[in-house]
């Protein structure tokens, strides 16, 4: 027996597909969305990084790694680390910075 087009079953998987693919498009734009403001927060938090860097390479021209690391409760490895990475992205011209025993890992 042929069904009739356009039958009450053949609207109901019509429906059902439609509806599966409503979940399916929600679930992939909220998936992105996620994502993309997981790739900001990122952004936003090598940001932090590198003015917590510039800070504490700020106190290493007038402290020394160990006294800074003891202070912020940071391995001096760490503290070192940081200030490295303000050394390192300063212009070459610079010395005052690169000269600095705390910059170059002495403590």
């Amino acid at each position: 027996m042929a069904r009739k087009a356009g039958s009450e079953a053949e609207r109901v998987a019509l429906d059902r597909l439609k509806d599966r693919r409503d979940r399916e498009s929600k679930g992939y734009t909220e998936f992105f969305a996620v994502e993309d403001r997981r790739r900001r927060l990122s952004d936003e938090l090598d940001g932090l990084d590198v003015e917590a860097a510039e800070a504490l390479a700020a106190i290493a021209e007038v402290s020394d790694v160990v006294a800074i690391a003891d202070v912020i409760e940071w391995s001096p490895a760490r503290v070192r680390t940081a200030v490295k990475l303000i050394a390192d992205r300063a212009p070459a011209d610079d010395g005052r910075k690169a000269a600095n025993p705390a910059a170059n890992g002495a403590s």
